[in-house]
């Protein structure tokens, strides 16, 4: 119950973060935090924050978490927030890219997850089809996130739709519901207006 719950909330974060609803998914990371305090969470309020040009307050939210359990999360976060100033800091992005490469080595599912998640929705697939390797490798297929999260990465690439769709399907299969919404999205794409409602009314 409180797996499902979690997943629903991060569905609904990821949904208002794709579509660029800054401000509704500000508002449901801090909900969420009240009845959770997931460090993930946090590093997507970060995030967040970020997009909407309250920068001072997401890079202390981020540095903040760099101490966290997902500190590859928040790190490329911090990469994020660095790369979006009109006045670039060059040493600031040095010290993340330094810390990016120390806290890789070691990252834990958990972590790898929180940073493919950061950098998919920042709208960057550069370097995130080794760290999904990663996480499936490391997870065996048993985390909803991971699969979701190829399906996303496939999407967002302009990759292969057939594998988005197998993990869509798969994550779905799983109770994730983000993976229900990547299933309408390739059905919308495709045009299968039928099948696209089947799938929608699940959720």
């Amino acid at each position: 119950m409180e797996e499902q719950r979690a997943w629903n909330g991060l569905t609904t974060i990821h949904f208002y973060l794709r579509k660029g609803y800054f401000g509704s998914a500000l508002s449901e990371c801090e909900k969420r935090l009240i009845e959770s305090n997931e460090p993930h969470l946090a590093i997507l309020r970060g995030l967040t924050l970020v997009f909407l040009e309250r920068r001072s307050e997401g890079l202390r939210l981020l540095e903040g978490a760099k101490e966290g359990p997902c500190a590859l999360g928040a790190l490329y976060a911090l990469r994020v927030a660095h790369g979006r100033t009109a006045k670039t800091d060059k040493e600031s992005q040095r010290m993340v890219e330094t810390e990016i490469a120390k806290t890789l080595k070691d990252a834990t599912p958990e972590a790898l997850i929180s940073a493919i998640e950061v950098l998919i929705l920042s709208g960057t697939t550069n370097g995130v089809k080794p760290l999904l390797d990663r996480a499936m490798a490391a997870t065996g297929g048993s985390n909803a996130q991971v699969p979701n999260l190829i399906g996303w990465f496939e999407v967002s690439s302009g990759g292969n739709q057939n594998t988005a769709q197998k993990a869509f399907e798969k994550a779905a299969g799983m109770g994730y519901p983000d993976g229900y919404l990547g299933r309408v999205q390739i059905l919308e794409k495709r045009r299968a207006t039928p099948e696209m409602r089947i799938v929608a009314k699940v959720l």
